[in-house]
């Protein structure tokens, strides 16, 4: 095995998948590729407001590692009150928070690591990605927003397993 896609999204999920496939890579020699998918399907109305509350989780564990968002340094963080959507900018600068994040642990493991950024259907986007770099594997957080969208079209992971022709490893 040369080369495992590790497929993030900030999530506690997402993050134990990382250290997983440091390991796998540690024991096999290989490579890793971070990728981050900026999914760009249209949200339900009733999951906007839970979405803005995990990004607002996010912006908290990776405050440290994002630039100045806006002039003066201000990052929206709010600890009480309504949750802040993000926009355009935090967003971006929110996924290379994420891929930057990953890239350090890999590197402190001593695994060679690439980060890649994609936009629009994650799990398109994620069997896509794998098939370019190669992958051998993809690792992934198997999670879910328990929606009625997710019960119809089904979850991210359950994409990438149905439509993948690579071994895919969904960490719990």
């Amino acid at each position: 095995m040369t080369t495992i896609l590790v497929a993030l999204d900030g999530s506690d999920h997402s993050r134990r998948a990382l250290a997983l496939a440091i390991d796998l890579a540690k024991l096999q020699h290989a490579d890793l590729t971070l990728l981050h998918v900026e999914d760009d399907r249209p949200v339900a109305e009733g999951d906007r407001h839970l979405m803005a509350v995990e990004f607002n989780q996010q912006l908290k564990r990776y405050s440290s590692l994002l630039p100045a968002y806006a002039e003066g340094g201000y990052l929206p963080i709010v600890a009480e009150g309504p949750p802040v959507p993000p926009d355009a900018t935090l967003r971006a600068a929110m996924e290379e928070a994420i891929l930057e994040d990953a890239a350090r642990e890999a590197r402190r493991a001593g695994v060679a690591a690439r980060k890649l950024a994609r936009q629009g259907d994650a799990g398109k986007q994620i069997v896509s990605a794998a098939e370019e770099v190669g992958a051998e594997l993809i690792v992934m957080g198997r999670r879910g927003l328990n929606t009625l969208e997710e019960l119809l079209l089904g979850s991210v992971s359950r994409k990438v397993l149905r439509e993948s022709r690579r071994n895919v490893l969904t960490v719990v």
